[in-house]
């Protein structure tokens, strides 16, 4: 400062703040609020991508085990065909009867190669019942003919197969296709009416439940034209 100049002071304001307003706190407050619901908004969404690989990934166990266990039990013979004109399934891909185009497996063959009773599901889930004295649950047992013969176990994810044969009646030698199919949980298959348009099938009509219930997008259907081998279609939208 220059000599002979009077200094000067400066007084700090009367108005000046040490804190926030009530305005900032709740504008604060309400962005915190929205960042929270967002990431509380992500855990049921994680838990249900997580439950959705699990799936996946015992789906991907099932159907190497069931084309393992198809192979080597023989079932891929000439002899499952109960009507060599149509394609056999057996497992939870169609029920023993109603649908047109396809025919049960021989029943015979069938049973004298694998244990129909337990044979279509993923035995990893075991079922247990309640302890009588409610400290350790007890094991579920499969009762066959009267008598308890093995652990029961939940019947969530199985399979189902159908073998076509590439050019009808089936015999031996001949070529056939092999399709494994996994599925959820077992349930009753129905049979729908399905109309080509423009290179793809659209279903004729059906309500909203049936359509939720049997054509949810990303999954497939099973074919049977009245003329060529049955073929899965899969269902781009519904």
């Amino acid at each position: 400062m220059p000599a002979g100049l009077p200094s000067t002071v400066y007084a700090a304001p009367t108005h000046a703040r040490t804190g926030l307003s009530l305005l900032e706190v709740l504008i604060s407050c309400g962005i915190l609020v929205v960042g929270l619901a967002s990431v509380a908004a992500l855990l049921p969404a994680s838990s249900a991508r997580l439950a959705e690989a699990v799936l996946e990934d015992r789906g991907g166990a099932l159907a190497a085990n069931a084309y393992a266990d198809i192979i080597n039990r023989g079932l891929v013979t000439a002899e499952i065909f109960a009507n060599p004109a149509q394609p056999a399934v057996f497992g939870s891909v169609l029920p023993n009867a109603g649908i047109a185009g396809v025919t049960a497996a021989d029943a015979t063959k069938l049973a004298g190669s694998v244990d129909t009773s337990r044979a279509f599901l993923l035995e990893d889930d075991l079922q247990f019942n309640p302890s009588p004295t409610g400290t350790t649950p007890l094991n579920t047992f499969r009762r066959i003919t009267g008598a308890d013969v093995c652990r029961d176990f939940t019947e969530a994810v199985c399979y189902g197969a159908m073998l076509s044969p590439t050019v009808p009646p089936a015999a031996r030698g001949g070529q056939a296709l092999l399709s494994v199919a996994i599925f959820r949980r077992p349930g009753a298959s129905r049979q729908f009416s399905l109309t080509q348009v423009a290179g793809s099938y659209q279903l004729a009509a059906a309500d909203t439940d049936l359509l939720k219930m049997y054509f949810r997008p990303c999954t497939s259907v099973l074919s049977l034209p009245a003329a060529g081998p049955p073929r899965w279609l899969r269902v781009a939208s519904s």
